[in-house]
C-alpha cells in the first residue's frame, strides 16, 4: 500500500522526520525534497536548477539522484519526453520496511474512530498517518488500548505512549508478553 496516496499524508514531513530510519544523508534528503516539491507542482525538475537551488555540482547531483535510484527510492520515468522522478517507492513500507496492508490501515482507523466515538479530525487522520511511518502498527494499536484503560483517549496521550515505547526500544512482541 502507498501511504503516500493517502489522504492527510504529508511526504516532506515524512522525510525529514524519518531520515534516520530511511538511512539517507542531508543531500541526499534535500533532493528527495527538492523532487517532491517540483513534482507536486508539476515544474520541471533538471540537474541544472536542482545544481544552482541546492548549492551542489552537477556531478554530486548526478551522484546523489544514482544513490537514490541504486537504493530504490527513486524511479526514473521518461514521460512525454521528459524525465521525471518518482518517489513513491519510498512512502510504501513500513518503518520496519515491510509493506503496509491495505487492511490493517482501514481497521486501525476504525479502531481509533470507535474508540473515539467519532470520525478523526484531520489533523488527528494526519497524526494518525504520520505513525503508521513510524511506528510499528500493532503497537500503535495496543498504544490506544492503553490510552483506554486510563481513560486518555486522546491523540496527544496515545503519543505520549509510542514515544516512551519506542525510546525503551519497547515492541509490541514485548508488550504481548505482558512487559511494561
Amino acid at each position: 500500500m502507498n501511504i503516500a496516496k493517502m489522504p492527510y499524508f504529508n511526504r516532506r514531513n515524512y522525510i525529514l522526520s524519518e531520515m534516520k530510519q530511511l538511512d539517507v544523508n542531508i543531500q541526499e534528503a534535500f533532493l528527495l525534497l527538492y523532487i517532491d516539491f517540483c513534482n507536486e507542482f508539476a515544474m520541471d525538475f533538471t540537474m541544472e536548477l536542482a545544481s544552482e537551488n541546492l548549492g551542489l555540482t552537477m556531478e554530486e547531483v548526478d551522484e546523489l539522484i544514482a544513490n537514490l535510484i541504486q537504493i530504490g527510492y527513486l524511479d526514473m520515468q521518461m514521460h512525454q519526453g521528459k524525465v521525471h522522478y518518482n518517489m513513491d517507492k519510498l512512502f510504501t513500507m513500513s518503518v520496519q520496511n515491510e509493506p503496509i496492508n491495505q487492511q490493517q490501515f482501514e481497521s486501525l482507523f476504525e479502531l481509533y474512530e470507535d474508540s473515539f466515538g467519532r470520525p478523526l479530525t484531520q489533523p488527528e487522520a494526519t497524526k494518525l498517518t504520520e505513525w503508521m511511518t513510524s511506528y510499528d502498527l500493532q503497537l500503535i494499536d495496543y498504544a490506544l488500548r492503553e490510552a483506554i484503560v486510563y481513560n486518555k483517549v486522546k491523540m496527544e496521550y496515545v503519543e505520549a505512549i509510542l514515544r516512551a515505547w519506542k525510546a525503551k526500544n519497547f515492541t509490541s512482541e514485548d508488550y504481548e508478553k505482558g512487559d511494561r
